[in-house]
């Protein structure tokens, strides 16, 4: 590899220049500038050229460190995101289950809602029935209280008394809507005792 001259090899360049202009000889001397005029040109445009490498030299660097830095950046942000997309993705699942159970549970709801409306229904038509079933037994009841000894027991709304054919007791009886008019027929003529 070939040496280039350094900016100390100017100062010799300067002195040879100084020591030609006291010299007589005038070609001789015009030969020696010429010459040191090109080394000082050739030692300037190594000078410019090596500034012009160090200063690439440099931005590569630079542009390697920066790439360098964003890559470590990236990877930092990459492993803290890491964790937080696996937590994300256990929200997103939860938030799934949570929302089939939901979906259920008001699908539950309506199905307990349809269900009430047809207790509901099927309540008021067993009341009503129970009612009729009530009447039925008091007009039953009515019948042997105008012909007979019978009556109604006021401390118990479906009971009823009766005094026996001897009138030395009095017997009672409780009426429930499951008995047939003939069962309560049967059970009025054992307590008055015929």
């Amino acid at each position: 590899m070939e040496e280039k001259p350094t900016w100390n090899d100017a100062h010799d360049v300067i002195v040879g220049l100084r020591d030609l202009y006291n010299k007589e000889d005038d070609s001789a001397l015009i030969k020696q500038i010429s010459s040191l005029r090109k080394q000082i040109m050739e030692s300037a445009n190594a000078k410019h050229v090596t500034a012009k490498e160090a200063i690439r030299a440099l931005t590569e660097r630079i542009e390697d460190s920066k790439a360098k830095i964003e890559r470590d950046r990236r990877a930092r942000i990459s492993e803290k995101l890491i964790p937080i997309e696996s937590k994300n993705a256990e929200l997103e699942t939860k938030v799934g289950n949570l929302s089939a159970e939901v979906k259920s549970t008001t699908m539950d709801i309506a199905a307990l809602e349809e269900r009430e409306a047809v207790i509901i229904s099927e309540l008021k038509e067993v009341e009503a029935s129970a009612e009729v079933e009530t009447r039925r037994l008091r007009n039953t009841v009515s019948l042997f209280v105008n012909s007979c000894s019978v009556g109604w027991d006021r401390s118990a709304p479906n009971k009823v008394f009766c005094t026996n054919k001897d009138s030395s007791s009095v017997c009672t009886l409780d009426l429930t809507s499951d008995m047939s008019e003939f069962e309560v027929a049967n059970k009025m003529w054992e307590m008055m005792g015929c």
